[in-house]
């Protein structure tokens, strides 16, 4: 079985939950949607896609993708994943950005947590996080439990 690993990252934290997802996948293949847009989803058997979550939005180029490629993927052959910090707005999210059969058709929609850091952000970005969060420091909320629930619905092919 091959998967294809498809993420957007603007800081780093989605591009290293690909990398663990592809650590634990066999034959699992990492391409980053800022940067590569040549695969052929049908040499796949299924497909993983990662995004964050920056103000209740995905990024762009994920937004992208699923504008160009939805009707491409096979129902149940697919995940998304999303990385951000505030875990009890997932579902929100979801709705907010994907379309009713995007998210009916997969086999699985997970949150798996997020990392800030002020040393990567811009002014504005670290005095929303303190007004969000009511700090300015680093925040790791990545949870393992989520993102191993994740990893072994799609290994379950």
């Amino acid at each position: 079985m091959k998967t294809l690993i498809l993420y957007a990252s603007k800081y780093g934290t989605t591009a290293m939950i690909a990398e663990k997802i592809a650590k634990a996948i066999d034959n699992a293949v990492i391409v980053d949607l800022n940067q590569e847009t040549s695969y052929n989803l049908n040499e796949y058997d299924s497909v993983i896609i990662g995004t964050a979550v920056y103000a209740g939005n995905i990024h762009k180029a994920v937004k992208q993708f699923f504008a160009d490629k939805a009707a491409a993927l096979k129902p149940q052959s697919y995940g998304i994943y999303l990385c951000g910090l505030e875990e009890k707005h997932n579902e929100e999210f979801f709705k907010r950005n994907f379309a009713a059969d995007v998210r009916r058709n997969a086999k699985i929609l997970q949150e798996v947590g997020g990392y800030f850091d002020p040393a990567k952000s811009s002014f504005f970005e670290k005095t929303l996080m303190k007004m969000i969060t009511k700090s300015s420091a680093i925040q790791n909320t990545i949870n393992e439990k989520a993102l191993t629930e994740f990893i072994n619905v799609m290994r379950s092919q």
